[in-house]
């Protein structure tokens, strides 16, 4: 026993036990043992290491993904509009006067329907009714006129909807706007029940 352990103490070697005796590992198997220690190793490193780079790629796919808001750009034709021209959806961000108001920035004439301009008696209250029903801020349709989509003025040209109200029919309806009868023979609207009411009838 006693030799055994000057001899490791000389030359590390690796022994296993089988009591009372000591047996020595031949050196190739020594070897042969520490290579296959080694590529264990370097296999699992690989495991962990694909394993965090699939994890990253899964909570990366799964995160959310931006999507357009109702705050951008007119959307294509939607079953909330008729006809085939734009259909901007958003909010109201400026009321202009009584017949212009801008949803998303996009500036838009009411299709038909006309208001007393700046100056004329009845602006103000015109203004201020476009102001009550089309609130900024609320969430409003614009249906482009597909017989008249833009004025002389590069305006979109549309019948708006304020959280389910017409804001066209409720200014005709309430005696702040006349309709525009020269425009009824080419709007898309010139049928609709308040257009023939006021006037394209």
């Amino acid at each position: 026993m006693a030799e055994a352990i000057t001899l490791f103490k000389a030359k590390p070697k690796y022994y296993i036990r089988k009591s009372p005796i000591f047996y020595e590992f031949p050196e190739p198997l020594t070897q042969g043992v520490l290579s296959i220690l080694k590529l264990v190793k370097l296999i699992s490193i690989l495991i962990i290491l694909a394993c965090s780079i699939y994890l990253i790629m899964f909570a990366i796919s799964s995160a959310p993904k931006w999507k357009p808001t109702e705050h951008t750009t007119p959307k294509p034709q939607t079953s909330m509009c008729s006809g085939k021209a734009l259909c901007i959806v958003g909010r109201v961000t400026a009321v202009i006067n009584g017949d212009t108001l801008e949803i998303n920035g996009i500036r838009i004439r009411l299709a038909l329907v006309n208001t007393p301009e700046k100056g004329e008696p009845g602006y103000n209250e015109a203004k201020e009714f476009t102001k009550k029903v089309c609130a900024v801020g609320v969430s409003a349709i614009a249906d482009q006129d597909d017989g008249q989509p833009y004025d002389r003025y590069n305006r979109v040209v549309a019948k708006i909807i304020c959280e389910g109200v017409n804001l066209n029919a409720e200014l005709l309806e309430n005696g702040f706007a006349k309709i525009l009868t020269s425009y009824c023979s080419k709007s898309e609207f010139r049928t609709e029940w308040w257009a023939r009411k006021y006037g394209c009838g």
